[in-house]
This record gives structure tokens, sequence and C-alpha cells, in this order.
């Protein structure tokens, strides 16, 4: 999980890495292994990193490299972040059919 985490949410990021990442994440930080409180953190940083379409300070977005100057604050709770990653999932089982 580890080079998995460190690819996706390193400095720099990329929208599909992100979603391939969530997709990964979201069965661990649900189960009932040692590694699914680290795994839910993970989660979390990759739906509000996925979330965010722009570059802002240190991380930088591939595919959206400028800078929104109008984006606002944003909030993300655990619930959000686990329709997010279900809705993601189920996208993607959709296209794969």
């Amino acid at each position: 999980m580890g080079q998995i985490v460190s690819n996706a949410l390193g400095i720099v990021r990329n929208g599909k890495v992100l979603r391939e990442t969530i997709g990964t994440l979201l069965p661990i930080a649900v189960g009932e292994t040692a590694a699914a409180d680290p795994a839910l953190v993970s989660l979390l940083i990759a739906i509000a990193a996925l979330r965010r379409e722009e570059s802002r300070g240190s991380h930088y977005r591939s595919d959206f490299p400028g800078r929104d100057a109008a984006a606002l604050p944003s909030r993300l709770t655990l619930c959000t972040a686990f329709e997010n990653a279900v809705a993601l999932r189920w996208q993607k089982s959709e296209r794969s059919r």
C-alpha cells in the first residue's frame, strides 16, 4: 500500500491515478485489518486531492496545472469521502461492462 500511496499522493498528482488509487484503497479502508486505518487516511487525502482541480501550494496536478484564483476552501467529511469513493468505484464498474 505504501508504494501506491507514494505514487499517487506525492507532489505531482494526476486525476486518473488518483481515481485508481481510490478504487484500490476503498476495500482496504473498510476492512478489519491493521491496514484499514492508514488506508482510510490515505483515502481521505486522495478524495480531497481529486476534488481540487487545480495546482496549489507545493502540490501540482498534471491534468490541472493552473491555479484557480477564485477557489474557495472545501470541506470533506468521512461520509462524503465514502460516498465519493463508492461512486467512483461504481462508475468504473459501469464503464468496464
